[in-house]
């Protein structure tokens, strides 16, 4: 019997309640393959040295749940691996993976990593070092966190990523070139054709309680993401402030929780504007998409991005998009379909929300565009999409890498090496190289 353990976190118990109904479909569809899924679970709300086993309710499948500190995770999963022996570990995300880096040089397990955004960048912007964003401590951070990112895509027999653009990042760190080691297969959104009809009343209740509230029904506005530094919630807020003043008839919808909540709400206090933001923390998927659908904009500022589940959905819903100008939307828009910012200040946002909710012409042609891109998406089924990775990580079980030597793992670090002090000396042509087009 082949054993399967998947690293991910913030695992919900029961599967079908989590916040992606991606993952916890995909986990099914394995398990018609795979008859002993392990699933590992990085939870923040754990104590040190704390590991806790669920059997998750439906499936029985097994949910160890282990601290989300790096160190102490690591020894937790590498006394996992030592126990199971498993066949194949799967990464659900490169912020998972560095978690099985020095397993994987013990024992030696295939890896199949899905990439679904610029980890690194992530970090970067987190609150913890958010003080660095415009200095040049920043450059030397993230030219140090390419160690990561170096041992994660080398040591991994197959990386699936979403995004073209993510490819293109992920094969500069490869030693050589492994033809075989990188797939883009992209998100399905096959989904979005059929919206439950209790989340289409559900959300209808939730709006037309917040219309009642208005004379006359306001431009609605919606972020639908995390609210953590990364995802520039707070610029949403600060555009929406510009728009009143410029009397536009606007209200702003915010979907989703994180560490920001509770500054959000207050900085809405300081602008005085709570009366025209509306917090619906976090909602079900067809929920959300289905209020998405009623909105007249989807603003996405986030800074750091792969490829944008609440961008694609906006897209198959007929709602114009206006985003942060990151790497992968891009890649895919090409100048057509989403409104793209290249800047964080909030008015240029504005202005351009402006722009669309005044120009029917401008919203006609940007969801014309919007529908024709993301239409081959919206046809790609789930299950050709699973059947897909399926094939990928059953070529990464089948052909693991020789064991790592102290010989490859000093290669490895030599490869870091070079391109730290190469990021430091070329900034520019880094910077270039991320922009991708």
């Amino acid at each position: 019997m082949k054993t399967v353990i998947l690293l991910a976190h913030g695992i919900t118990n029961p599967l079908k309640a989590h916040r992606r109904m991606e993952f916890s479909n995909r986990i099914l569809f394995l398990s018609k393959y795979y008859e002993r899924i392990i699933l590992v679970s990085k939870d923040d709300n754990l104590k040190n040295k704390v590991t806790r086993l669920e059997i998750e309710k439906i499936t029985g499948f097994y949910i160890y749940r282990i601290p989300l500190k790096e160190i102490i995770a690591t020894l937790q999963f590498t006394r996992l691996v030592r126990m199971y022996k498993p066949d194949l570990v799967i990464c659900d995300s490169t912020s998972d993976a560095p978690t099985v880096i020095l397993p994987k040089i013990l024992f030696n397990f295939p890896i199949a990593v899905f990439a679904r955004a610029f980890d690194t960048d992530l970090f970067i912007y987190s609150s913890r070092v958010r003080v660095f964003r415009k200095s040049k401590l920043r450059r030397l951070i993230k030219g140090f966190l390419f160690i990561k990112d170096t041992f994660i895509f080398n040591l991994s027999e197959k990386i699936i990523s979403v995004s073209p653009a993510l490819i293109k990042y992920i094969n500069y760190f490869i030693l050589r070139a492994h033809n075989n080691k990188t797939k883009f297969i992209p998100n399905s959104y096959f989904h979005t054709k059929n919206i439950p009809q209790v989340s289409i009343t559900e959300a209808k209740q939730k709006l037309d309680a917040i219309l009642k509230q208005f004379n006359e029904n306001p431009f609605i506005i919606t972020y639908a993401g995390n609210l953590s530094p990364n995802k520039r919630p707070d610029i949403a807020i600060s555009a929406l402030k510009i728009l009143l003043k410029k009397h536009l008839n606007v209200i702003l919808l915010i979907i989703g929780t994180g560490i920001l909540s509770q500054d959000l709400h207050n900085y809405c206090s300081k602008l005085e504007i709570s009366h025209r933001v509306f917090f619906l923390g976090k909602l079900p998927q067809y929920e959300t998409i289905a209020l998405i659908s009623k909105s007249h904009l989807l603003i996405h500022p986030s800074i750091s991005e792969g490829f944008s589940n609440s961008i694609s959905e906006s897209m198959a819903m007929g709602t114009p998009v206006l985003s942060y100008a990151h790497k992968t939307i891009k890649d895919f828009c090409r100048k057509k379909g989403a409104i793209l910012v290249n800047n964080e200040n909030p008015k240029d946002y504005a202005s351009e929300i402006y722009r669309i909710l005044t120009d029917s012409s401008l919203r006609e042609t940007s969801t014309k565009n919007s529908l024709a891109l993301i239409k081959p998406l919206v046809e790609y089924s789930n299950e050709k999409r699973y059947t897909d990775i399926y094939q990928e990580i059953k070529a990464a079980e089948e052909h693991p890498l020789q064991k790592q030597s102290i010989r490859q793992v000093i290669r490895l670090f030599l490869r870091w090496l070079k391109l730290f002090f190469q990021y430091l000396r070329w900034e520019e042509h880094f910077e270039n190289l991320e922009k991708l087009n």
